[in-house]
């Protein structure tokens, strides 16, 4: 069993968004602008207003590449993603940054355990970098600020306590219901996620939650990451997981094959450990995926929500993106 690389100077958090407002903080980031994609989800907006700094949008194509960088002397960092857990190709964003003074910070929220085809963990590969732990292990909350550049490591603030509080019933009962249903096949939490989507239509109109527009400028909750969050990643066997993860996405992606449905990632890279399958397709089609690979107690979920910012046409590919989540 191998334990995930935490070094003297990085800090834990209870969110990413935490971790990026300080990665944002240590770049410098006040009144100035951060490069993001423009397919990210919303809530990244929040860690840029609480650095006081301006989103200045990318657009990414099909396979999720930047189209170009947009030229600007405001610029200070820029946001890579390494969406669903897949190594992005940081050459662009390395050769921009060096050209334009900026500070390269590696978003790699659905990645953790993973690392790219030369062996290094993702998140470590520019600047800064920031993974979360509950996108990938089902705890309450967790999540790192990788500190890759020396320059900044006398800077970083001292490491946040963390928070004792017992997780919600709520939670421990959805992670119970999970661990029996993944080890014995009985639809435990399925059955839960039936009856609480059930309840949220009737409540709200709606079985998914509802995106809350406040989600662009509110942090979740505290900074402080919680103790029996961090002390369950420390348990996590690390090779089983990520056998786990690519072997899912073997078997989803050939059933997702005989679907009308375009694939983002047709080969996992060495290393990779993937957050699921994502795909593009019409809703009609994946919910015929989503049926297909139930049996694997996975859930199939468009993705993201986007800031209010991006304006799209409903058929941009933008709109059409979904993903059998492993979690």
């Amino acid at each position: 069993m191998s334990a995930p690389l935490i070094r003297l100077s990085d800090r834990t958090f209870s969110f990413a968004r935490h971790a990026l407002v300080e990665a944002f903080r240590l770049a410098g980031c006040n009144g100035s602008e951060i490069l993001i994609p423009e397919f990210i989800c919303r809530d990244v907006l929040a860690a840029v207003h609480a650095a006081g700094a301006i989103p200045r949008y990318y657009q990414v194509n099909e396979d999720l590449q930047p189209v170009r960088l947009p030229e600007s002397a405001g610029v200070r960092a820029v946001l890579a993603v390494n969406y669903f857990g897949i190594p992005q190709d940081l050459e662009v964003f390395r050769a921009y940054c060096s050209g334009n003074g900026a500070v390269l910070i590696e978003d790699n929220a659905h990645g953790f355990l993973g690392s790219d085809g030369n062996g290094a963990l993702l998140g470590t590969r520019g600047d800064l970098g920031v993974t979360s732990y509950r996108k990938t292990i089902r705890v309450l909350d967790g999540a790192q600020l990788y500190v890759n550049n020396e320059r900044f490591i006398g800077q970083t603030a001292s490491p946040l306590l963390p928070n004792e509080q017992r997780d919600p019933l709520s939670f421990r009962i959805r992670r119970t219901t999970s661990h029996i249903e993944r080890r014995t096949g009985i639809p435990f939490f399925s059955t839960l996620q039936y009856a609480t989507r059930i309840m949220r239509r009737l409540r709200t109109g709606s079985s998914l939650p509802i995106s809350d527009p406040m989600s662009e400028i509110s942090l979740p909750g505290t900074a402080n990451p919680t103790a029996s969050s961090l002390q369950t990643i420390r348990t996590v066997n690390t090779e089983l997981e990520i056998a786990r993860r690519r072997g899912l996405f073997e078997e989803v992606a050939s059933i997702a094959s005989t679907y009308e449905v375009r694939p983002i990632i047709k080969h996992l890279s060495p290393g990779a450990s993937p957050y699921g399958y994502p795909f593009i397709a019409s809703s009609k089609e994946a919910a015929r995926v989503r049926k297909a690979v139930s049996r694997f107690h996975v859930e199939t979920m468009s993705w993201p929500d986007l800031p209010s910012a991006v304006n799209v046409e409903a058929n941009h590919f933008y709109r059409n993106v979904w993903v059998v989540n492993f979690l």
